[in-house]
């Protein structure tokens, strides 16, 4: 066990510039856990990002990566990533947790290596002490970026549910320890970035709602190709509401009214898939009710341009 932490009043870790502009730290031996800021009481540390900062597990069993402090710096112009690397077999795992409301850093958070391996990596919102919040996260512009075996959990705590408000992005699974909400700022975008995998989201809570303004988003373009959208699997009926989205191939051409089923809902289901690979302009409709079920249609449109219907 490695702690960083501040017991004698608040203190400041910066990480600056290193010659290639990312810091890097690196786990390759048998440690267990690595600890930033106190766990009770006062956190008196925080962390201060003036270049992304990258880490990457490579040797055998889990490492758990606790994120007490605060996570401060960065911009819209240049923000400072995190990383969360993992190499390896399936023994080798990285398992960060963000658990400080105070984190105001700007820079999107990247789960998982762009090369194939068999390790895997989760980071977790929130713990059971401190149930999972939006600003543990960031700045609200930060995307979370998937791949490979990557995933992104909720821990909601002794609440009912968590909510996520996160643009998420890439392949990979996005999870919660009890019921999900999206909030109107949420969006997935399954997309086949680098790396294993076909551009698929998969959702496992015990139950799913969302907004209306909450948006999905199938990237159909040649680098999207193949892109098996989103697997949803939850324990109790969901909720099917918010904006579902294509994005068009501009230089394809189908049939106009050329129609795909992209989503069938059952009114009591506990899963859904959607699968759709063809371009370029559709509009969306969707029918049915909460007693009959719902289909969400994708009809070829006249121009090759997206036309969005809720």
């Amino acid at each position: 066990q490695v702690a960083v932490t501040a017991t004698n009043g608040p203190a400041t870790l910066t990480f600056d510039a290193d010659a290639t502009g990312t810091n890097h730290i690196y786990s390759t031996a048998a440690l267990a856990g690595l600890r930033f800021g106190n766990n009770a009481g006062d956190y008196g540390l925080t962390v201060e990002l003036k270049q992304p900062l990258l880490f990457r597990r490579n040797s055998a069993w889990g490492l758990n990566v606790e994120f007490y402090s605060a996570i401060v710096g960065g911009s819209g112009a240049s923000p400072t990533d995190l990383f969360f690397l993992t190499q390896g077999d399936e023994y080798c795992a990285l398992n960060p947790s963000l658990l400080n409301t105070n984190n105001t850093f700007r820079g999107d958070v990247h789960l998982g290596e762009r090369q194939v391996y068999a390790a895997t990596t989760m980071l977790t919102i929130g713990n059971a002490a401190m149930p999972a919040r939006n600003e543990m996260l960031g700045d609200g512009a930060n995307q979370v970026i998937l791949r490979n075996k990557s995933t992104l959990r909720y821990h909601a705590g002794a609440e009912d549910s968590a909510t996520c408000e996160r643009h998420v992005v890439g392949t990979g699974k996005l999870a919660s320890t009890k019921a999900l909400h999206l909030e109107a700022g949420a969006v997935l975008e399954p997309l086949a970035i680098s790396g294993s995998g076909y551009g698929t989201i998969t959702v496992e809570t015990s139950a799913l709602t969302a907004d209306a303004d909450t948006r999905y988003v199938l990237d159909l373009s040649a680098s999207g190709e193949g892109n098996d959208g989103l697997v949803v699997n939850v324990s109790s009926p969901l909720t099917l509401t918010g904006r579902l989205e294509l994005v068009p191939e501009a230089d394809e051409r189908v049939a106009v009214g050329t129609s795909w089923d992209v989503i069938q809902v059952a009114p009591t289901a506990t899963s859904f898939t959607s699968n759709l690979k063809k371009s370029p302009g559709f509009i969306l409709t969707t029918t049915g009710d909460a007693e009959t079920g719902w289909t969400v249609t994708a009809t070829a449109a006249p121009l090759a341009s997206m036309l969005i219907v809720r």
